[in-house]
């Protein structure tokens, strides 16, 4: 008895050595645990501070984009608004000069002149209306400066125009080529087209098919032109103008005389071409 109660003691002391063991060696590994989840919690709260800091620059240099550009549109809107002026006291002046010039060649040519310089203006104005964007409505831009024209041209005579457009939108490299030739072909047909007082019309179309290649014409019903007619050896600086102008923005010229003179331009209005041209 004295033998089996010393075993069953000993046995006793084991299972709570054992036990003691068990709960050391699970304190252990808990107090691991804890360490590691510590660890991760600070790597955590790291991590937290960073995106913070990161959202705080990524917003600071957002603020600084927006006053970047919106500086840049301011620049770009004085820029576009101060040429548009530059340009319409030049043609104030020259106006002013071909009214004092007695020569009638030299007046005329000067009032051609003005009214080219008149068209650039023209379509500065429509970039600084346009919140400082580098393109423009080009078939606005068209039915403005026709009535102009008709304003200066047709002032006592039975010529209307006909002014037929798309909403085209086309860059300002070659929106200033195109209304130059605009100016040349509408101005030319007021003082040609029909001589001795005649009545007549004179049509303006621009149109843009769906793959983005854009048609202008002007033509009319007049007198046509003289036959054997040389662009290139014209008295008239405006003729010669366009077939350089049209080549600029790599648009193919077309010439048709058959019951009066109908002008017309086929290019691409898209920025890879005007990339390409350049």
């Amino acid at each position: 008895m004295v033998y089996q109660s010393d075993c069953a003691e000993t046995v006793n002391c084991v299972e709570l050595s054992k036990s003691g063991n068990d709960m050391s060696r699970r304190e252990a590994e808990l107090s691991a645990k804890v360490a590691e989840l510590r660890v991760a919690l600070e790597d955590l709260e790291s991590l937290k501070i960073r995106y913070f800091n990161f959202c705080h620059q990524s917003e600071q240099q957002e603020a600084q984009w927006s006053r970047m550009l919106a500086e840049k549109d301011i620049a770009m809107k004085e820029m576009y608004h101060r040429i548009k002026n530059n340009l319409q006291l030049i043609s104030s002046l020259m106006r002013m000069q071909a009214e004092l010039v007695t020569e009638r060649h030299a007046s005329a040519a000067l009032t051609d002149c003005q009214q080219r310089i008149r068209s650039m203006a023209l379509i500065h104005e429509h970039l600084y209306g346009n919140g400082c964007n580098d393109e423009i409505n080009f078939g606005q831009f068209t039915r403005s400066l026709v009535g102009e024209l008709s304003s200066s041209y047709a002032v006592g005579t039975q010529i209307r125009c006909a002014v037929n457009t798309n909403p085209v939108t086309l860059h300002a490299e070659k929106a200033i080529p195109c209304g130059l030739i605009v100016n040349e072909l509408v101005s030319n047909a007021f003082k040609y087209a029909y001589p001795s007082g005649q009545g007549g019309e004179i049509r303006v179309n621009l149109a843009e098919d769906p793959a983005g290649r854009i048609t202008l014409s002007i033509s009319d019903h007049g007198v046509g032109l003289p036959a054997g007619f040389d662009w290139s050896n014209s008295h008239s600086m405006g003729l010669p103008l366009v077939e350089p102008l049209a080549r600029q923005i790599g648009a193919t010229l077309t010439v048709n005389q058959q019951g009066g003179t109908s002008v017309s331009i086929a290019f691409d209005g898209s920025d890879r071409a005007l990339a390409a041209s350049s």
